[in-house]
Protein backbone atom coordinates (compact mmCIF):
# COMPACT_ATOMS: atom_id res chain seq x y z
CA UNK A 1 0.00 0.00 0.00
CA UNK A 2 3.03 2.63 0.61
CA UNK A 3 3.78 2.76 -3.19
CA UNK A 4 0.25 4.29 -3.69
CA UNK A 5 0.36 8.38 -4.08
CA UNK A 6 -1.74 11.18 -4.17
CA UNK A 7 0.08 13.30 -6.81
CA UNK A 8 -2.79 13.02 -8.74
CA UNK A 9 -5.55 13.89 -6.23
CA UNK A 10 -7.82 16.85 -7.53
CA UNK A 11 -7.80 18.89 -4.14
CA UNK A 12 -5.86 18.32 -0.95
CA UNK A 13 -8.56 17.37 0.68
CA UNK A 14 -8.95 14.28 -1.80
CA UNK A 15 -5.18 13.66 -1.26
CA UNK A 16 -5.36 13.48 2.58
CA UNK A 17 -8.44 10.94 2.12
CA UNK A 18 -5.97 8.44 0.91
CA UNK A 19 -3.58 9.42 3.76
CA UNK A 20 -5.95 8.56 6.29
CA UNK A 21 -6.99 4.89 5.11
CA UNK A 22 -3.39 4.22 4.87
CA UNK A 23 -2.88 5.19 8.33
CA UNK A 24 -6.38 3.48 9.27
CA UNK A 25 -5.08 0.05 7.20
CA UNK A 26 -1.65 0.27 9.00
CA UNK A 27 -2.62 -0.04 12.73
CA UNK A 28 -6.19 -2.32 11.71
CA UNK A 29 -5.97 -5.70 12.63
CA UNK A 30 -9.66 -6.12 10.47
CA UNK A 31 -11.68 -4.08 8.28
CA UNK A 32 -14.17 -2.57 9.86
CA UNK A 33 -17.01 -0.40 8.66
CA UNK A 34 -15.34 2.70 8.86
CA UNK A 35 -12.17 1.77 6.93
CA UNK A 36 -14.41 -0.01 4.45
CA UNK A 37 -16.85 3.07 4.29
CA UNK A 38 -13.35 5.21 3.85
CA UNK A 39 -12.58 3.01 0.86
CA UNK A 40 -15.76 3.60 -0.51
CA UNK A 41 -15.55 7.04 -0.42
CA UNK A 42 -12.07 6.97 -2.07
CA UNK A 43 -13.02 4.75 -5.07
CA UNK A 44 -16.16 7.06 -5.73
CA UNK A 45 -13.92 10.04 -5.71
CA UNK A 46 -13.10 11.64 -8.86
CA UNK A 47 -9.51 11.40 -9.90
CA UNK A 48 -8.63 8.65 -7.07
CA UNK A 49 -6.79 5.90 -8.65
CA UNK A 50 -6.00 2.08 -6.96
CA UNK A 51 -2.91 0.66 -7.90
CA UNK A 52 -3.59 -2.56 -9.68
CA UNK A 53 -0.67 -3.95 -11.04
CA UNK A 54 0.01 -7.63 -10.96
CA UNK A 55 2.63 -8.75 -8.13
CA UNK A 56 4.52 -10.50 -10.81
CA UNK A 57 5.22 -8.60 -13.80
CA UNK A 58 7.01 -11.02 -16.02
CA UNK A 59 3.90 -12.16 -17.79
CA UNK A 60 2.08 -8.99 -18.28
CA UNK A 61 2.43 -6.42 -21.09
CA UNK A 62 2.48 -2.38 -20.65
CA UNK A 63 0.39 -1.89 -23.65
CA UNK A 64 1.28 2.14 -23.32
CA UNK A 65 5.19 0.90 -24.51
CA UNK A 66 3.44 -1.38 -27.21
CA UNK A 67 1.12 1.68 -28.12
CA UNK A 68 4.48 4.09 -28.52
CA UNK A 69 6.34 1.08 -30.10
CA UNK A 70 4.11 0.91 -32.36
CA UNK A 71 3.43 4.42 -33.73
CA UNK A 72 7.27 4.75 -33.98
CA UNK A 73 7.22 1.94 -36.26
CA UNK A 74 4.56 3.20 -38.45
CA UNK A 75 6.39 6.50 -38.91
CA UNK A 76 9.42 4.41 -39.97
CA UNK A 77 7.76 2.13 -42.11
CA UNK A 78 6.06 5.90 -44.07
CA UNK A 79 8.86 7.06 -44.03
CA UNK A 80 10.02 4.58 -46.37
CA UNK A 81 13.16 2.58 -43.42
CA UNK A 82 12.90 -0.80 -42.93
CA UNK A 83 11.45 -2.42 -39.90
CA UNK A 84 14.81 -4.21 -39.13
CA UNK A 85 17.27 -3.95 -35.34
CA UNK A 86 21.23 -5.25 -35.78
CA UNK A 87 21.79 -7.94 -32.95
CA UNK A 88 25.41 -7.76 -31.52
CA UNK A 89 27.00 -10.22 -29.57
CA UNK A 90 30.20 -8.72 -27.82
CA UNK A 91 28.88 -6.62 -25.21
CA UNK A 92 28.59 -3.13 -26.63
CA UNK A 93 27.05 -0.22 -24.66
CA UNK A 94 23.30 0.10 -24.71
CA UNK A 95 22.84 -3.66 -25.20
CA UNK A 96 22.47 -6.56 -28.08
CA UNK A 97 19.59 -4.34 -29.88
CA UNK A 98 20.77 -1.56 -31.91
CA UNK A 99 20.09 0.29 -35.01
CA UNK A 100 18.66 3.31 -36.53
CA UNK A 101 15.03 2.19 -35.22
CA UNK A 102 15.73 1.10 -31.75
CA UNK A 103 17.95 4.52 -31.55
CA UNK A 104 14.34 6.17 -32.58
CA UNK A 105 12.44 4.49 -30.13
CA UNK A 106 14.58 4.96 -27.26
CA UNK A 107 14.48 8.76 -28.46
CA UNK A 108 10.53 8.54 -28.19
CA UNK A 109 10.42 6.90 -25.17
CA UNK A 110 13.03 9.38 -23.43
CA UNK A 111 11.30 12.12 -24.20
CA UNK A 112 7.82 11.21 -23.30
CA UNK A 113 8.66 9.50 -20.11
CA UNK A 114 8.79 11.46 -16.84
CA UNK A 115 11.92 10.68 -16.25
CA UNK A 116 13.28 10.21 -19.30
CA UNK A 117 13.44 5.89 -19.04
CA UNK A 118 15.13 3.66 -21.76
CA UNK A 119 13.49 0.55 -22.54
CA UNK A 120 15.34 -3.03 -22.55
CA UNK A 121 16.94 -3.49 -26.02
CA UNK A 122 15.32 -7.10 -25.96
CA UNK A 123 12.20 -5.41 -24.87
CA UNK A 124 12.01 -3.21 -28.31
CA UNK A 125 13.15 -6.53 -30.46
CA UNK A 126 10.21 -8.12 -29.28
CA UNK A 127 8.06 -5.42 -29.52
CA UNK A 128 9.19 -5.04 -33.38
CA UNK A 129 8.83 -8.34 -34.46
CA UNK A 130 5.32 -8.55 -33.00
CA UNK A 131 4.70 -5.41 -34.61
CA UNK A 132 5.95 -7.46 -37.97
CA UNK A 133 3.85 -9.47 -37.64
CA UNK A 134 0.69 -7.65 -37.29
CA UNK A 135 1.60 -6.31 -40.40
CA UNK A 136 1.74 -9.48 -41.96
CA UNK A 137 -1.53 -9.98 -40.78
CA UNK A 138 -3.33 -6.73 -42.01
CA UNK A 139 -1.62 -7.12 -45.28
CA UNK A 140 -3.26 -10.52 -45.33
CA UNK A 141 -6.53 -9.46 -44.67
CA UNK A 142 -6.25 -6.42 -46.85
CA UNK A 143 -5.43 -8.96 -49.88
CA UNK A 144 -7.39 -11.78 -49.22
CA UNK A 145 -8.57 -12.76 -52.46
CA UNK A 146 -12.01 -11.76 -53.16
CA UNK A 147 -15.02 -14.49 -52.52
CA UNK A 148 -16.83 -16.02 -55.35
CA UNK A 149 -20.31 -14.94 -55.84
CA UNK A 150 -22.79 -18.23 -56.62
CA UNK A 151 -22.23 -18.50 -60.50
CA UNK A 152 -24.74 -20.78 -61.01
CA UNK A 153 -27.99 -18.77 -60.06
Amino acid sequence: MGSLSTYFAATPEDGDLLDQVLDKLETATTLTQDVIDDIRHILVTPGAVAEMSPRDKRFSRDKRRQYIVESCCYIWKDAGRPLTYTTYSDGRPGGQRQGPLVNFIQAVVKMITEPGQILSGETIRVDIDDFRGKLEREEKERWAPPELANQYT
